[in-house]
């Protein structure tokens, strides 16, 4: 059987080497924390905070233009589902929600966005 090394006796750091491990290790554990986003990076608190505007007939024609604007920050599930919303009110056949005639504007963004299927209405959006 083998027997196995000896260890010495004091197999622990000198407590100048020991300090600075500790710190580098504190140290780099705060540029970390610190690089890290905040769960609301990239928006002010009182837009954060701002109601989103009630959509109803008699304000969709002014609403509507602003609503379908390209964001300029992150969006979360919700407002990406409430936009979603938006555009197929003003896809959909309620008269009251559809662009003016003449204007085409949201059936010309969603060809350019690559959806094909929105071609024919393009064209009899044109025909109006």
């Amino acid at each position: 059987m083998v027997t196995p090394p000896k260890l010495p006796a004091n197999d622990s750091l000198p407590p100048l080497m020991r300090t600075f491990v500790i710190s580098s290790g504190l140290a780099f554990g705060l540029v970390v924390a610190l690089s890290l986003p905040t769960p609301q990076s990239g928006t002010a608190p009182s837009e954060a905070a701002k109601p989103e505007p009630v959509l109803t007939a008699e304000n969709a024609v002014e609403l509507c233009p602003t609503l379908f604007e390209e964001p300029k920050e992150y969006m979360d599930h919700e407002a990406k589902r409430r936009r979603w919303d938006l555009i197929e009110l003003k896809l959909s056949a309620n008269a009251q929600f559809q662009d003016r005639p003449g204007t085409c504007k949201l059936i010309e963004t969603a060809i350019s966005r690559g959806d094909q299927s929105m071609a024919q209405r393009l064209v009899d959006c044109r025909a109006n």
